[in-house]
């Protein structure tokens, strides 16, 4: 059974507080965090940096959640394009969120560009936001359907290469946050 912590932490003059779920191994997105650790090995907090970054798209406004990311990405000298990335197919997958949904983009990456992302929030049964007709006939109601924004930012970021060229799709902010975090750690992996 996860139980949750209330971590605080102070990081690039910011104070944060995040919660960390802590779960038995074996879980794809702490597996995922474990994977990218190795791009900073000696930084005991460039993880933790990465739960924060997670916990503040998930409640933070976005001004905030932009200064952050910003933050997190220049001080780290994380990879933005697959400039300088292996070949392959790297997937990334966010922690799940309060509402029990997980973030997962999977890119195809050849000859330094992203040729191919797929990418929706996953439930743990396995159900997707894109696929689900009842929720995205809900949220087309008040905003941006995943089956219509979800597309849209997969295809801009194989037209842009670059995940913050990426423009914000109206209705769909939050998830363009967590596309761009699930595609940071995609091409984390992708650069190690």
């Amino acid at each position: 059974m996860p139980t949750t912590s209330l971590i605080w932490f102070s990081w690039l003059g910011l104070t944060l507080i995040f919660a960390v779920n802590c779960t038995s191994k074996g879980q794809s997105a702490e597996d995922d965090l474990e994977t990218v650790a190795r791009f900073k090995p000696t930084d005991e907090y460039f993880t933790a940096s990465l739960r924060t970054l997670h916990f503040i798209i998930e409640s933070s406004k976005t001004a905030r959640i932009d200064e952050v990311f910003g933050k997190i990405i220049s001080q780290n000298q994380l990879p933005t394009s697959a400039e300088k990335c292996k070949d392959g197919t790297y997937t990334g997958a966010s922690p799940y969120d309060a509402y029990g949904y997980k973030h997962v983009v999977s890119l195809t990456i050849k000859g330094g560009k992203i040729t191919a992302v797929d990418y929706d929030e996953v439930k743990k049964d396995g159900k997707g936001k894109q696929h689900d007709e009842v929720y995205c006939k809900r949220m087309s109601q008040s905003a941006a359907s995943p089956a219509v924004a979800y597309p849209q930012y997969e295809q801009a970021l194989v037209e842009k290469q670059d995940l913050l060229a990426v423009d914000v799709i109206t209705g769909a902010t939050s998830s363009l946050y967590r596309f761009r975090y699930a595609t940071t750690l995609a091409l984390i992996k992708a650069s190690l």
